[in-house]
């Protein structure tokens, strides 16, 4: 069983786990975390921990928020590195078709429409 709750300290998702024998008893973290693809490739301090559902009081395992809160990070600053890659791609790119409308002209070349529509520059 699974729950999805919210760390408003670490303010992130946390996935808290809950595996259970056939007699009832709670499984130990490291029963519950083989039970995934990915568990091979895991450290000990990935592996999940006791912690208590924050509104009923069960018990489950989580993995704690500041890995979460630090693996998001991660992803932002990466996303935010594509997103300026490709601003600055798009950038260059619209340079290009303005300085080639502009100074083609001088030598005859003809610039195709199709240049501005595939950049995304208007005007």
């Amino acid at each position: 069983r699974n729950e999805k709750v919210f760390s408003s300290t670490y303010e992130v998702p946390v996935l808290l786990l809950r595996g259970c024998t056939a007699a009832g008893a709670l499984l130990s973290p490291e029963a519950v975390w083989a039970q995934f693809a990915f568990a091979s490739s895991r450290s000990a301090e990935a592996l999940p921990t006791p912690d208590e559902h924050p509104v009923t009081g069960e018990p489950f395992l989580g993995l704690h928020p500041c890995r979460t809160r630090e693996f998001m990070d991660m992803v932002a600053a990466m996303r935010a590195k594509r997103s300026a890659v490709q601003q600055d791609r798009q950038e260059n790119w619209e340079f290009l078709a303005c300085w080639l409308s502009v100074f083609g002209g001088v030598v005859g070349l003809r610039v195709p429409l199709a240049l501005f529509q595939a950049s995304g520059a208007s005007g």
